[in-house]
C-alpha cells in the first residue's frame, strides 16, 4: 500500500471506473497485441518496479515524461481512458499524424473491465501529478489529464478485449458519429474532444432505429466476448446525450439476450445528468418563490422532466407510487380546501412540497436506485464470471513487480 507522502493514494483504488479505453499504435511505446499489453520497460527488458517504490526525482522523471508522450524505453506506465470518445479520436488522430504512418488495421482500441485486475492496478494520472506536487503549468496542465488512468508493467489477454480502428469503421463508427468522419478535424485530439462533448449540454434524444441497428452491427461484429457487447453498444449509443432506461435500448438488449433487463439497464447513465440537474435545480429554486396559484403548473412541469429517472415511473403503483400520485393528492386536497374557502369554512390550506425539496427527494431516490443496481449487478457478476488469478502489476510500493515478470 502507498506510504509516506503517497498514503493518500489508496483512497483512489476503489474509485476506477468499471470500464477503461486504452489506444496503440506501432507508434506508441510498449507493446500492444492481441494478447497481451505491456509498457516499453517490459519491451526492452529494463527496470519494472512499482513508481510508488522508487526514488522520489527517478518517479517524477518518469511521470512527465510518460504523461508528456516523449516515449522513453525505460519508461513502465501505460495510460488508459475512461472516454471512449477520446480514445476513439486518438485512434484517428493516430491514424492522420503517426510518422511513419499507421495503418487503421495496426491500430488498436482495447477494453478492460477493471474488476477483473487486482485492487491497485491502477491510479488516476491526475492524482498522481497532484502527489508527486507536480505543477499544473503547460502542457502538464491537470486538467489535461482528467479521465486518465495509469497501470504499469503488463496486463494478459485474460483481461483485455481489443479490436482495430480499420474494423470499427467498417461496420459503421463513421456512420454512427458523422464527426468522426472530418477530415479537418482527424488531426486534432484534446481540442477536439472538448469541441465533441460540447453537444451533452443539449437535450438527449431517442435513439434511431438506425443508430441502434449500427450499434449493434459494430458490437457485434467488432467484440467476440459476448460479455462487452451490450457495454459497447451502451457506450456507442452514449456519444450522443441519451436518457438512461431509454425503452429503445433496453428493446434491442431483449432481442439479443443480453442478460436480464435489471443487470444492463442500469449501466445506462444520462452523460450530461449533473449539468441537467444543476440546471433543473435552479430552475425550480427560482419558481419556487411564485404565488401558491402557479405551484401546480410548475409542478406539472416537473413531472414531464424525465431527470434521468425511469420513463416508466408513470405504471408503478402501490408503495412505490412516484412523486405524481404524491402531487394529484396534493391537488386534491388544495382543491377540497379551496371549496371549503368557498363555502365559509376557515380551514389551513395543505399546499404541495416545495420544488427544491422535489427535486432533492427525486434524486436521493435515484442514487438509492442505482447503488442496489450496482450491487446487485456485482452479485450476478460475482455468480456467473470467474474472478482471475492471473498477477498483474499493481501500486503497492513493494519492489516485487520486478520478480514477478521474470515468471511471464
Amino acid at each position: 500500500m502507498p506510504h509516506g507522502r503517497l498514503g493518500g493514494l489508496s483512497e483512489y483504488f476503489d474509485c476506477i471506473p468499471h470500464y477503461l479505453f486504452r489506444t496503440s499504435s506501432p507508434r506508441s511505446s510498449g507493446t500492444t497485441t492481441k494478447t497481451f499489453i505491456a509498457s516499453a520497460a517490459v519491451k526492452h527488458h529494463l527496470d519494472q518496479s512499482d513508481i510508488l517504490g522508487r526514488y522520489w526525482e527517478e518517479a517524477v522523471e518518469m511521470l512527465k515524461s510518460h504523461l508528456l508522450w516523449q516515449n522513453h524505453t525505460d519508461d513502465n506506465l501505460m495510460s488508459w481512458t475512461n472516454s471512449f470518445l477520446f480514445a476513439a479520436q486518438h485512434a484517428i488522430r493516430r491514424e492522420a499524424t503517426d510518422r511513419p504512418a499507421s495503418t487503421p488495421e495496426s491500430i488498436y482500441i482495447s477494453i478492460l473491465d477493471t474488476r477483473k485486475v487486482p485492487r491497485g492496478t491502477f491510479l488516476p494520472a491526475v492524482a498522481l501529478l497532484q502527489a508527486y506536487n507536480i505543477e499544473s503549468t503547460g502542457k502538464l496542465r491537470h486538467d489535461y489529464y482528467y479521465g486518465e488512468y495509469v497501470s504499469q508493467g503488463r496486463l494478459s489477454s485474460d483481461t483485455i478485449i481489443t479490436t482495430t480502428l480499420d474494423k470499427l469503421i467498417a461496420y459503421g463508427l463513421y456512420r454512427l458519429y458523422p464527426p468522426f468522419a472530418e477530415v479537418s478535424e482527424r488531426s486534432r485530439l484534446c481540442l477536439r474532444v472538448l469541441q465533441l462533448r460540447e453537444t451533452f449540454t443539449d437535450t438527449p434524444k431517442e435513439p434511431t432505429n438506425e443508430e441502434i441497428k449500427i450499434a449493434e452491427t459494430i458490437s457485434v461484429g467488432c467484440f467476440l466476448h459476448i460479455d462487452i457487447r451490450p457495454v459497447i453498444m451502451m457506450t456507442l449509443l452514449s456519444l450522443k446525450p441519451r436518457y438512461r432506461l431509454e425503452p429503445r435500448i433496453l428493446e434491442a438488449f431483449k432481442d439479443n439476450c443480453w442478460g436480464k433487463k435489471r443487470q444492463f439497464t442500469d449501466m445506462m447513465h444520462d452523460v450530461h445528468a449533473h449539468t441537467q440537474r444543476e440546471r433543473q435545480i435552479e430552475r425550480a429554486t427560482r419558481d419556487a418563490a411564485k404565488p401558491p396559484k402557479e405551484i401546480f403548473d410548475l409542478t406539472n412541469f416537473l413531472d414531464q422532466l424525465h431527470l434521468t429517472r425511469d420513463r416508466f415511473d408513470a405504471d408503478q403503483s402501490g408503495s412505490n407510487t412516484s412523486i405524481m400520485s404524491e402531487r394529484v393528492d396534493d391537488e386534491e386536497t388544495y382543491q377540497k380546501d379551496m371549496q371549503d374557502v368557498n363555502t365559509g369554512i376557515t380551514i389551513k390550506k395543505i399546499l404541495p412540497p416545495s420544488p427544491k425539496t422535489m427535486m432533492i427527494e427525486m434524486m436521493e431516490e435515484e442514487e438509492e436506485e442505482q447503488q442496489r443496481a450496482l450491487d446487485q449487478i456485482e452479485d450476478c457478476y460475482e455468480e456467473t464470471r470467474p474472478w482471475l488469478v492471473n498477477p498483474v502489476g499493481t501500486y503497492n510500493c513493494l519492489l516485487w513487480q520486478s520478480r514477478m515478470c521474470r515468471a511471464y
